[in-house]
């Protein structure tokens, strides 16, 4: 698994919840799967790394201050802060449509 690193149910800051590599802390997919195959695990094996199609949104103390690090109230828009684009669009009235064509060969 390689998301939900930082939540806005209980990060009090602003955060990257599926950060690939950052070099100011440990939360990243590049830290832990170093440490998988530090702990002996085979590179081969490791077949983990999972895409988030959502994002999370928080509500800003600042609104000003909008950085990741930025200090949060809290989840904002759903009521744990998860959000993906066609529940954002639903929620407020928004009809998603999908256009499946025919496939040619």
């Amino acid at each position: 698994m390689a998301y939900d690193y930082y939540m806005p149910l209980w990060a009090n800051f602003t955060a990257a919840h599926a950060a690939l590599y950052d070099p100011s802390n440990s939360a990243n997919t590049d830290n832990g799967i170093k440490k998988w195959i530090g702990s002996g695990v085979m590179a081969s094996k490791l077949v983990l790394l999972g895409l988030s199609f959502y994002g999370y949104a928080w509500n800003l103390r600042n609104p000003k201050d909008n950085a990741i690090g930025a200090s949060t109230t809290g989840p904002a828009i759903t009521e744990g802060g998860d959000m993906n684009r066609s529940s954002y669009l639903r929620e407020r009235g928004n009809r998603i449509l999908h256009k499946l064509g025919k496939r040619t060969s």
